[in-house]
């Protein structure tokens, strides 16, 4: 044989169905970004029960709550898109065998 090293580059991982990452991802990872985003779900919760708390404190004393409430649906979007992140990446560690 003569001095020359052979390097065999592995096969990529298929992608995941439905994932949104760009390369393969290791169970670390999503593992991690579950973590970010129960944490994101449990701040947006906590934010939209402030604002709702305080558009009902505004209705009830007579103010406008009318930029509160645009705020507090864009709250309850937010909210909903961490809950889709966080089942979509629970969904991806199953398959995962997670």
């Amino acid at each position: 044989m003569g001095g020359h090293a052979v390097f065999v580059m592995p096969e990529p991982a298929p992608p995941i169905e439905g994932a949104c990452y760009p390369r393969p991802v290791d169970r670390g990872t999503l593992a991690r970004h579950l973590e970010e985003t129960e944490e994101h779900i449990t701040l947006s919760e906590q934010h939209f029960a402030e604002q709702r708390a305080l558009v009902g404190r505004l209705q009830r004393d007579g103010y406008d709550a009318t930029a509160a409430k645009a705020l507090l649906e864009q709250l309850e979007e937010s909210r909903a898109l961490h809950i889709a992140d966080r089942d979509r990446l629970l969904r991806i560690l199953k398959e995962l065998g997670e």
